[in-house]
């Protein structure tokens, strides 16, 4: 149960937040990534990610380029009690893993650049495998996720894996246009005024699609 009820309205300030972010000299690239981000919201308010056996890479060289603002507005769009943040370096301990039964968005918040990510164990819960888990002081339990994982890094993924079954299993979304690189001001709170004006509107327009 969300806090909030879905809502047909105008989202102003979360257009231009996505026109800023994702506007491209490619054409037709600015509405594909903005397609793509709304399809990811849809799916992970409606646990629907894991169906598709992905993960999200939000990808920035730079920094500031709307990262954290787009994943500040998806965890809204989920019960706060079922959202992570487990990385994929810790999926082989059972303790780590056991805090992924129940979640519907795990959000990583940055990835190291100069590890190999561990590529059986992130292919294992990703896919929909029966997960083994198990809390301090209690019994291991089975279970399958049911998370939408979201990891943010301002580098491409390292990894030994140059399968396609490990490359498939990413959906990467490029965030190319940095304050930092552009000399722009940062928008502090953009997140937090967007939420609180619009976030029914942005409810309503979040659609999963069979497209991922």
């Amino acid at each position: 149960m969300l806090g909030f009820a879905p809502k047909q309205m105008e989202t102003p300030m979360f257009d231009v937040f996505l026109h800023e972010t994702f506007q491209s000299s490619c054409e037709g690239e600015e509405q594909q990534q903005i397609d793509r981000i709304q399809e990811i919201y849809g799916a992970t308010m409606f646990g629907l990610m894991q169906r598709y056996h992905k993960a999200v890479l939000s990808y920035d060289p730079y920094g500031r380029a709307g990262k954290g603002t787009a994943c500040d507005i998806l965890a809204a769009l989920v019960p706060q009690e079922f959202v992570t943040n487990v990385s994929p370096f810790n999926w082989s301990n059972e303790y780590y893993l056991a805090t992924l039964a129940g979640s519907r968005l795990n959000l990583v918040g940055e990835l190291p650049e100069n590890t190999p990510l561990p590529a059986a164990e992130f292919k294992t819960v990703t896919g929909g495998d029966i997960l083994t888990g198990r809390h301090p002081a209690g019994r291991p339990f089975t279970f399958r996720n049911h998370a939408a994982h979201i990891c943010s890094s301002n580098h491409l993924l390292n990894t030994r894996d140059q399968s396609d079954a490990f490359f498939w299993r990413w959906l990467a979304v490029r965030f190319p246009n940095s304050c930092l690189r552009s000399g722009l001001p940062l928008d502090i709170g953009l997140a937090e005024r967007i939420l609180a004006s619009e976030l029914p509107g942005i409810r309503t327009c979040a659609q999963p699609q069979s497209t991922m």
